[in-house]
Parts: C-alpha cells; sequence; structure tokens
C-alpha cells in the first residue's frame, strides 16, 4: 500500500524566522544541492558568489543576524533580507528539489531540505567533547575553546534525523573541579565558532566544561578540561614615582585600577 504522506521536501520554517532561514539556506549550499551536483543536474538558482546571487543573499543575512541585537535599523533589514532569502531563493530551491527527489527519502535528504510534513522531534543531544583550547591568534587574556567534530555522512546516506544546528554554553571554575566547586557560565548559547574565553588570568589554572544546546534540549556537561593561560586580560596596576619640580620631593601615587 502507498503511503498516505508521501516524502516531501519541506522547510520548516518561516519567512520571519532568519535563523532558521540562515542555518537551512547554508546546509543547502554547503551539504546540500550545490554539493551533490551529480543529482541536481539543473538547478534553477545560480550559486553567486559572497556578493551575489544566493550566496551573496545568505551570507548578507548572516551578517545581519549578528548585528542585528539591540539594533532596530539592523532588526528590519535583518527580517526584509530573511524574506528575501525565504521567498526568492529558497522556495523555487524547494520545487526543484521536490521534482528531482520525485518522494525519493534520499535524494531529498541530498539536497539539503529536510523530509515530512512534521519535522522529526530530536532527541538530547550528546555531551560535547573538548578537543583543546588554545591562545593562538588571540588577544591577551583570550582562549578559543575548540570541539572535537562530528564525522560528516558520507554522501547518499540516508539521514534518519533533520541536521541540528547546536548551541553551547560554557562554565568555569578554578581546578582542579570538585563536587563542591562552584561554576560561573561564561557563555551562554553560542555557535560553536563563539567559544572564546575571555578575562583569563596568567598561570591560573581553569576547568572548562561545555554543554550542548538544542533548544530546551540540554546535554550532559563535558567532561572536565583544564587549561593554564599564559596571557591576562590586562596587566597588574603599577605606580610611577613622580618628582615635585618646586621640592624635589619624590612622590608615590596610589594604585589605580
Amino acid at each position: 500500500m502507498a503511503a498516505t504522506h508521501p516524502n516531501l521536501a519541506v522547510m520548516h520554517c518561516t519567512a520571519l524566522e532568519p535563523v532558521e532561514v540562515y542555518n537551512l539556506a547554508n546546509n543547502i549550499i554547503t551539504d546540500g544541492m550545490y554539493v551533490n551536483t551529480g543529482t541536481f543536474t539543473a538547478i534553477p538558482i545560480a550559486l553567486g558568489t559572497t556578493t551575489t546571487g544566493f550566496l551573496g543573499a545568505v551570507t548578507k543575512l548572516g551578517t545581519l543576524i549578528a548585528s542585528a541585537k539591540g539594533n532596530s535599523d539592523n532588526i528590519n533589514a535583518r527580517d526584509l533580507q530573511s524574506v528575501l532569502v525565504h521567498d526568492t531563493f529558497l522556495k523555487p530551491l524547494l520545487t526543484y528539489a521536490n521534482t528531482v527527489a520525485n518522494h525519493n527519502l534520499a535524494i531529498i535528504n541530498l539536497s539539503g531540505f529536510d523530509h515530512n510534513a512534521q519535522p522529526t522531534k530530536h532527541g538530547v543531544p550528546p555531551a560535547p567533547v573538548i578537543s583543546n583550547i588554545s591562545d593562538k591568534k588571540r588577544a591577551d587574556g583570550e582562549a578559543k575553546i575548540n570541539l572535537v567534530k562530528k564525522k560528516k555522512e558520507a554522501a547518499g546516506t540516508t539521514k534518519t534525523t533533520p541536521k541540528v544546528n547546536l548551541k553551547y554554553s560554557v562554565r568555569t571554575t578554578a581546578a582542579p573541579a570538585t563536587a563542591t566547586s562552584v561554576w560561573v557560565t561564561q557563555l551562554s548559547a553560542v555557535s560553536s565558532t563563539d567559544l572564546i574565553l575571555t578575562g583569563l588570568v596568567r598561570n591560573v589554572d581553569t576547568a572548562v566544561q561545555v554543554r550542548a544546546e538544542d533548544g530546551k534540549l540540554k546535554s550532559p556537561w563535558s567532561t572536565t578540561y583544564n587549561y593554564i593561560s599564559r596571557t591576562s586580560a590586562s596587566p597588574h596596576p603599577t605606580t610611577t614615582p613622580t618628582t615635585t619640580p618646586t621640592t624635589g620631593t619624590t612622590t608615590t601615587p596610589p594604585a589605580t585600577g
């Protein structure tokens, strides 16, 4: 018996959900039909460059999303750009994906779109693994947390769940961490590329944990990673002796900062 609801490529986002629109469009570009051109041989929308066409529109949307917080002009521009990406680019690409796939689940997943009328509910994400923490090319007192990357599925593999765009939170405490340690949240719900610790003090041993988040679903905290900073966020206050011209008396002003 044929399925009552055959597989269809779907968007699972409206034009006024800019983050979801950006994530979907980026997935189609980096992991979907623009990569799988052997299957999608006549894509109706040219990819363009970072300043033109589909890629240019998506790049601009990402920039506006990053700069929108607290800026009403950028919020309006972001929402208009989201509508543009959704209506001008994603809609015709969706139609094309369904024409090529013809209800074939594997081909739908190769397109970068999700399948089925309702998104599959995600489970609690697994705890991330910290690969290393590095101060390379960072400002004094900063270090970037790098996570172990999940291996990409081989081309043509049928995905059992939609792609999840996780956010991450970071907490720290003095190392070594114990059962009674008081943890302080340093970062909350940021992307994996934004895991930047700041305000670190040289030679201070800090215990770090990361948690993955899919909306309200939160992973356990990662295994603790201890990091000793090689730089400080700011130098210790110093005092400079001064000489009073009239008396020749040398005084030392109080330290500030």
